[in-house]
């Protein structure tokens, strides 16, 4: 009876185990890791960056937006910080913004984010490349200036540092370089955050805060 029993129990412990390792080799093995995307971020490669052997989710920021001047405020302040007269940064604070934004990656897989803006009177275009070379964007002053991004907050927020002139040696993000700074999120509404500010080393001159609603 006791041989029966022990049997009966092998055998339960053989079919149980014979599921688990079925499962197994049905599920990819890292669908076991904590916190890893699923199934469909998996599949969108703009979210996705490897480095490192790790995934990491990046905010797509693609789309077609316009600036909120009403709930804006105004770029005339810090504009002013930067060097810009004070009858320009009052036109420029007034103008429409309409921004296009391409978030994709280069033939070699580095990581590009291309934003076309256009105004009453001017258009403009850019590409910024999270964690690569530094690269030229337009300048505060009305000059090409050179700027460096990176993620930040496990890759929700873009940070972009770009000199307020080249008049200064080294790179915009050196601990005590002169830069005109924005840092972009993504918000649950669909807009964008725009957190600008003038630094001058460590120390915040001017801040100001744009909201691009999606269109």
């Amino acid at each position: 009876m006791k041989a029966k029993i022990m049997m009966r129990h092998i055998s339960n412990t053989s079919a149980l185990l014979g599921s688990l390792l079925a499962l197994l080799i049905i599920l990819p093995i890292d669908a076991f890791i904590l916190n890893y995307p699923s199934l469909v971020e998996r599949t969108d490669p703009i979210r996705l960056r490897h480095r490192k052997s790790t995934l990491i989710r990046h905010t797509n920021f693609s789309g077609e937006f316009k600036m909120d001047l009403k709930d804006s405020e105004s770029l005339g302040p810090i504009l002013r910080e930067a060097g810009v007269g004070r009858v320009a940064a009052a036109v420029i604070a007034r103008l429409g913004v309409r921004q296009t934004i391409q978030h994709g990656f280069d033939n070699d897989g580095s990581e590009t984010i291309s934003i076309a803006v256009k105004t009453a009177v001017s258009e403009e275009s850019f590409t910024l490349r999270p964690g690569g070379p530094v690269g030229q964007v337009p300048g505060v002053r009305g000059v090409s200036v050179d700027a460096v991004s990176i993620w930040i907050r496990r890759g929700e927020r873009l940070e972009t540092r770009q000199f307020l002139s080249n008049d200064f040696p080294g790179r915009p993000d050196d601990a005590e370089a002169h830069v005109f700074r924005t840092i972009r999120s993504f918000q649950p509404d669909g807009s964008i955050f725009e957190d600008c500010a003038v630094l001058r080393g460590s120390q915040i001159h001017a801040t100001c805060l744009r909201i691009l609603r999606k269109i």
